[in-house]
């Protein structure tokens, strides 16, 4: 018998402008359908996960990982601390 264990979630959410939810959305939707990528078609909420995973890999190991040292270049270039 295999045993998954379920991962507690938190959720977060946040306001945006409506420009950049607009952008995002169009993101969104030109990505829907995309079958050659990693995580598969692209959804809000995938994306939310996958930016806030990026930010977690380079808090984790400093920029050892390929997600974890660009998401540092991104949060450096703008002024944050990794």
């Amino acid at each position: 018998m295999n045993v998954v264990p379920i991962k507690k979630t938190t959720k977060i959410s946040a306001d945006v402008t409506a420009e950049t939810a607009a952008l995002v959305n169009k993101f969104v939707a030109q990505n829907a359908n995309n079958k050659r990528s990693s995580h598969g078609p692209m959804t809000t909420e995938l994306l939310i996960n996958l930016l806030l995973d990026d930010v977690a890999a380079a808090m984790q190991d400093g920029g050892d990982t390929w997600q974890g040292c660009h998401m540092a270049l991104v949060l450096r270039e703008h002024g944050y601390v990794i």
